[in-house]
């Protein structure tokens, strides 16, 4: 079994959707083949997929020994991804972590909810490292979750052992 880091991005347009795709497709260590181009769904959310190449990108986890390897790497791979989200406007909500993209599109009806007209995982809106647009978290019901990410986005920080990597 593997595991990967991605990422989802939920835009505000199809020109957004393509200006933020194509500023992480120049990124050296994002995958760019095989990932989907931007998609829109059926509340007209325009989507963004992320995959780091190397590592993150189908990081052996059948075993213990697996895991402990990887667990030095993972959170350099995840805050080179939400350093390059600082510099990024015109998105929704974005989440960069283990098989994020599988959490998003194996979604049951019951287990969707709304953030900002976003569906997403009902599990995901406490989640760390969730960022969402200052418009979107006017619809977040518990704010005190949320800090500053850059101007006009917030997040839930993550606590991972990466917060040096906070601005």
């Amino acid at each position: 079994m593997a595991l990967y880091i991605d990422g989802m991005i939920a835009c505000n347009s199809r020109e957004d959707a393509l200006r933020i795709d194509a500023s992480f497709k120049n990124l050296p260590f994002v995958h760019n083949l095989g990932d989907p181009p931007p998609y829109v769904d059926e509340q007209r959310i325009w989507w963004i997929s992320i995959t780091p190449k190397g590592i993150g990108y189908g990081v052996p986890y059948d075993s213990p020994d697996d895991r402990a390897s990887y667990a030095p790497v993972r959170p350099g791979i995840l805050a080179s991804l939400y350093e390059h989200l600082r510099a990024c406007t015109g998105y929704k909500l974005a989440l960069f972590g283990l098989e994020v993209g599988e959490r998003f599109h194996d979604m049951d009806e019951d287990q969707r909810c709304l953030l900002g007209g976003v569906p997403m995982p009902r599990d995901l809106t406490t989640n760390e490292g969730l960022v969402v647009s200052e418009e979107t978290f006017l619809s977040v019901e518990n704010k005190e979750h949320f800090e500053r990410f850059s101007m006009g986005y917030y997040w839930i920080a993550r606590t991972d052992g990466w917060r040096e990597f906070d601005r």
